[in-house]
């Protein structure tokens, strides 16, 4: 992935961050190549994973590709999986994902009003409701 303009820029502002203080840095969603991403920093500034979205939420279709690949990032806290976005809804993605090896799936994502749906997601955004649904999910 080659990001460019302003989203060169945000990933250099996360390197710096994450070499300033020597954390893991997750990112918020970005549009890297014409796809929804999410990288993740080790603690010297490195990118050392990224993720293209699988699925797309309704204000992404049709702007923005969709990827078929899933990529497991292998850390010392463990194997890691990057559910960007609305790819945390679909356990199916999710299965695959532990399928592969991940062993720590982490999200980011931001849903509009007119793409939540309780029903589909619970009353706090998680599948059967409650902050620790997934939580629960991967013990």
């Amino acid at each position: 992935m080659s990001p460019s303009g302003t989203t060169r820029t945000f990933l250099a502002s996360c390197k710096k961050y994450a070499q300033s203080y020597g954390v893991y840095l997750l990112t918020s969603r970005v549009v890297a190549d014409g796809y929804l991403c999410l990288f993740l920093f080790d603690d010297k500034g490195k990118i050392i994973g990224g993720q293209r979205a699988v699925s797309l939420n309704l204000s992404y279709r049709g702007t923005l590709s969709r990827s078929t690949d899933l990529n497991i990032v292998r850390t010392k806290f463990g194997n890691l999986f990057l559910a960007v976005d609305v790819d945390i809804y679909r356990p199916e993605i999710l299965r695959a994902a532990a399928l592969s090896g991940a062993e720590i799936i982490l999200s980011s994502q931001f849903i509009p009003l007119y793409d939540y749906q309780s029903q589909k997601t619970g009353p706090a955004g998680l599948p059967g409701g409650g902050q620790w649904g997934v939580y629960r999910q991967c013990q």
